[in-house]
């Protein structure tokens, strides 16, 4: 919690493009769930990869999953 969540945000991809496992993230699901300005992020990064021709990677599906609205956001 030591970034602000535009911060956080700009990490996490800079995690995904550079293949830090997200493993390492602190707070992954919790700062993740209910975050739509991140689903955004995270669908215009994997869009990205797709057009040129580059696999999405797996740690980018995870995350995605955990944005998903919850019950709390």
């Amino acid at each position: 919690s030591h970034l602000t969540p535009h911060a956080w945000r700009h990490a996490l991809l800079k995690c995904l493009f550079t293949e830090v496992p997200v493993t390492a993230v602190a707070a992954l699901a919790e700062r993740a769930a209910g975050d739509d300005e991140l689903a955004r992020m995270l669908a215009d990064h994997a869009a990205e990869r797709t057009a040129a021709g580059r696999d999405v990677p797996a740690d980018l599906t995870r995350v995605l999953a955990l944005t998903a609205p919850t019950e709390e956001s």
